[in-house]
């Protein structure tokens, strides 16, 4: 007889359905009650499957391959290839991003090594490929992306860049520097020096790397950061006399022994070039 105890909805088929813990069980009772519920029913039990919303074994008289594929079934696997297409989406969109910040970064590292190299950084070119950099530098911070370290480094390059440029225009100071405080005049002397370090470094490294392959422009690099070594002897000069009128004699030394370090590391290296 048709079974009238052990019937659940199923969401999936909209109807009643029965509810076995196993295939094993839900068999055994096509096994028993097949042939009864064929004479009363026209339909005979075939076989068992396993339904996903319920999550139970259901028994029916379908043949296996005329079964269409279930409603939560055809959910699960549309969910499953709109998630991985947005996956590789967001993956390629990642990867594209990537891509871009790489290029960005190459391309302010060249900007950079020109500036670095340039003999004359009063002209217009000068300052309109800074300007560039700056502006890539923008886009580069304006990212989402990571590389932290980069950024920073990158940025600290420019702003000793746009500092060693207002060192050769020439400026006259003017009454408005009276106004400093003799912290800020300190500052903005040792900005000045720090920028003034980096370029005759810079050029002392590229020298190096073009005396190893033999090109002749080594010497140009050398001569120009000779030059340079001498205008910063002039500058820690001032900044000694600055900081003897304004500060302790105990507070002098400990201000000026980093720069003077490096000062004496700079011309290491530039004699290193030179032998």
């Amino acid at each position: 007889m048709k079974p009238t105890r052990n019937q659940f909805f199923c969401i999936d088929c909209g109807k009643n359905k029965m509810r076995f813990s196993s295939d094993k069980k839900a068999m055994n009772f096509i096994k028993f009650n097949a042939d009864e519920i064929e004479k009363e029913t026209g339909k005979r039990l075939e076989r068992c499957y396993y339904c996903v919303p319920c999550g139970a074994w259901h028994v029916t008289s379908w043949k296996a391959f005329t079964i269409p594929q279930s409603k939560t079934e055809r959910i699960v696997e549309q969910f499953r290839a709109e998630t991985g297409q947005k996956a590789m989406k967001m993956s390629m969109d990642l990867a594209q991003e990537a891509q871009e910040m790489r290029a960005i970064i190459t391309s302010l590292e060249r900007m950079i090594a020109i500036l670095e190299r340039y003999r004359n950084p009063r002209s217009s070119r000068y300052e309109d490929l800074l300007e560039k950099a700056f502006t890539q530098w923008e886009r580069l911070n304006n990212s989402p992306t990571g590389k932290r370290k980069v950024k920073r480094r990158l940025k600290h390059q420019l702003d000793n860049l746009k500092m060693g440029l207002s060192i050769f225009e020439g400026t006259e100071p003017t009454d408005a520097d009276e106004t400093l405080t003799k912290k800020e005049k300190r500052k903005e002397k040792v900005q000045v020096i720090d920028a003034l370090m980096h370029k005759i470094a810079a050029k002392v490294y590229t020298a190096t790397m073009k005396k190893r392959t033999c090109d002749p422009g080594w010497t140009d690099l050398v001569n120009d950061a000779t030059s340079l070594l001498g205008e910063l002897d002039t500058r820690l000069a001032d900044l000694e006399t600055f900081l003897r009128a304004e500060f302790l004699e105990s507070q002098v030394k400990p201000m000026l022994s980093g720069k003077l370090w490096r000062r004496k590391m700079i011309e290491k290296n530039l004699k290193e070039v030179q032998s």
